[in-house]
């Protein structure tokens, strides 16, 4: 999985409606991915901070702009690789 795809189906993923394979897929690339793993970080943050709101579903663009944010401000706080992909050495 590339991270584009995953923050494609972010939502998805956090409210565990994917199917198995790309869950496991999905799982997999968070767990070699600084950013995304960041991004999943910090998603998993904002809803942590409002339980108190009840769960909402926020329309498809206040979500992208939400999204958009989020990895603004991960890629302001983190320095990426040399190569630019995110990825961590193993």
């Amino acid at each position: 999985m590339r991270c584009d795809e995953l923050e494609a189906q972010l939502t998805d993923f956090l409210e565990g409606l994917l199917p198995a394979a790309v869950e496991a897929a999905a799982i997999e690339h968070v767990a070699t991915c600084e950013r995304c793993e960041a991004v999943l970080a910090g998603t998993r943050a904002v809803i942590a901070m409002a339980p108190q709101a009840g769960r909402l579903r926020l329309p498809e663009e206040d979500r992208e702009e939400l999204l958009q944010r989020i990895l603004s401000a991960v890629a302001a706080a983190g320095e990426p690789r040399s190569d630019g992909s995110g990825e961590r050495d193993r």
